[in-house]
């Protein structure tokens, strides 16, 4: 069976193709008996944890337990996310609209916890429909505009993690088109907490070829 020599880790490790059915059950050994990401990392010869995460997302498997850096701080944060982001129908649905028409799905690389968490952002020049969203999902408005462009002020809220997560799982009946089908691959990549391990661009989350009428630019740091 061909194999290959794993870069960046000192010894005689041999990494089985993918392909092989050896790949499955040397990849699930590197990985329980790694006690971090880094050392597992340097095992299989990766040049970051993205991918090893890749192939436990593809294998279905789980990551070690104590891989997480201070678990107890992250059940915090989502604790303080309510269960229910918008109780109602009618301010969802305006939610919803919204989004449709001013929003974007995005993500963004968290370094300390080695992580990526997804992001629903809406920019308006008219900041009364900002405050009102800020309002509606329970953050605070912003307290001034940026600046796009072309110079114009821009007031811009950006929801994350777990609480961008729920909203999108009860403004996604009322989406149409590819927008629905952006938050729907983001639900699937993103649950059940908001976040995935590794660092992951836009661009692997919504493909361009599955998601055409998206304006890719550069990857956020």
């Amino acid at each position: 069976m061909p194999t290959r020599r794993a870069h960046g880790f000192s010894g005689a490790c041999i990494r089985p193709r993918i392909s092989s059915p050896e790949f499955a059950p040397y990849f699930e050994n590197r990985v329980k008996t790694s006690k971090s990401r880094g050392e597992a990392v340097r095992r299989l010869g990766y040049h970051d944890a993205s991918t090893i995460y890749h192939h436990l997302r593809r294998l279905g498997m789980e990551a070690p337990s104590d891989w997480s850096r201070r678990p107890d701080a992250k059940l915090t944060r989502q604790d303080l996310v309510p269960a229910v982001i918008i109780p109602t129908l009618e301010p969802r649905a305006w939610v919803a609209a919204l989004v449709q028409g001013e929003g974007s799905l995005e993500c963004h690389h968290l370094k300390r916890s080695d992580s990526t968490t997804i992001d629903v952002v809406v920019g308006m020049t008219d900041p009364a429909p900002i405050f009102k969203l800020s309002d509606h999902v329970g953050l605070s408005r912003p307290a001034r505009p940026k600046r796009n462009r072309q110079w114009q002020p821009v007031w811009r809220k950006s929801i994350s993690g777990l609480r961008a997560l729920r909203l999108l799982r009860e403004i996604l009946p009322f989406l149409v088109g590819q927008k629905q089908r952006e938050a729907q691959r983001a639900v699937q990549l993103f649950s059940p907490d908001g976040y995935m391990r590794g660092h992951f661009t836009t661009s692997y989350i919504w493909p361009a070829e599955q998601f055409p009428l998206r304006k890719h630019g550069p990857p956020r740091k």
